[in-house]
C-alpha cells in the first residue's frame, strides 16, 4: 500500500488565507538549493520547536526528511512543543512535516530548517515555503520537488512580514525568523502573531487577485493538507 497522502483538494486554513488575502501580490518561486550548495552532514544533534496554528496542533507527529531522504520522527507535547528530534548524523537542510488535528481537520503544515536546533512548524513557514515554491510544500516533503533556496525561502517571508503590516511588530517579534526564532503557544510573541492574523476578517469567497496589467504577478493559492479524521493505523 502506498503512503499515505492528506487531501489537499480545495483545503485552505483560514489564516494561511488571511496571509494571502494580505499579501496581495507577489512572484513565487525562486532558486533550488544545488548539489553544490547542499552542506555536509551538520554538527548539531537535534531538533525542537512548537507547532501550532494560534493554538497548539493536538496529536501532532513531526517527521524530519534530509537533504538525502533520511527521515526521523517525534511527537509534540499537548502545548504543541517537541524536542530531541534526533538529526545526528543526518544532512541539512531540514524539511519538516507537521500532522495533527485543527479543529475537526487532520492537517500537515511544513517548514524548512538549515541545521539543527530550533524548527518551528506553522502557517507562517508553510506559507512562506509555498510562496518560495509556488505550490503546494508537500512535494517537497515527498521529494517530488526543489528545495527553495535558504534566500528564496527567506525572501518569501519577508514578503509575508510586510503584508502583515505592524502585526509582527505589536507582537514583538519584527525581527524574529518563523522557523527558527523559539516561541510558546502561549499568546505571546509569535504565537500572539498567529492569533492576531486568524482573527484577520476574511470571506468564504477567494481574495481578489490584481490583474498582471496593474499590480503583476497574481497571489498564489497557499494550500494545506487537511482530512476530516486522522487516518487509520
Amino acid at each position: 500500500m502506498g503512503a499515505y497522502r492528506p487531501n489537499t483538494r480545495n483545503a485552505t486554513l483560514p489564516l494561511i488565507a488571511a496571509i494571502v488575502a494580505l499579501l496581495g501580490a507577489c512572484s513565487g518561486g525562486g532558486g533550488a538549493v544545488s548539489q553544490a550548495d547542499t552542506p555536509a552532514a551538520g554538527s548539531g544533534s537535534t531538533l525542537s520547536g512548537t507547532v501550532a496554528v494560534g493554538a497548539p496542533m493536538l496529536d501532532a507527529t513531526i517527521t524530519v526528511r534530509d537533504a538525502n531522504g533520511q527521515t526521523a520522527t517525534a511527537s509534540a507535547a499537548d502545548d504543541g512543543s517537541y524536542g530531541n528530534l534526533p538529526v545526528a548524523g543526518m544532512t541539512p537542510p531540514f524539511t519538516i512535516q507537521s500532522c495533527g488535528l485543527v479543529g475537526a481537520n487532520y492537517t500537515c503544515l511544513y517548514s524548512v530548517v538549515q541545521d539543527a536546533g530550533t524548527a518551528n512548524v506553522t502557517p507562517l513557514t508553510h506559507a512562506a515555503l509555498a510562496l518560495a515554491v509556488g505550490q503546494d510544500p508537500s512535494v517537497l516533503f515527498d521529494g517530488a520537488a526543489a528545495l527553495p533556496s535558504a534566500d528564496s525561502i527567506k525572501a518569501q517571508a519577508a514578503k509575508l512580514k510586510t503584508a502583515l503590516g505592524d502585526l509582527a511588530s505589536k507582537a514583538g517579534i519584527a525581527d524574529a525568523d518563523f522557523a527558527t526564532t523559539a516561541f510558546s503557544a502561549d499568546r505571546t510573541g509569535m504565537d500572539k502573531l498567529l492569533d492576531a492574523v486568524r482573527s484577520a476578517p476574511s470571506s468564504t469567497a477567494p481574495p481578489a487577485r490584481p490583474s498582471s496589467s496593474s499590480r503583476g504577478a497574481s497571489a498564489p493559492a497557499v494550500p494545506t493538507s487537511t482530512r476530516t479524521a486522522p487516518p487509520a493505523r
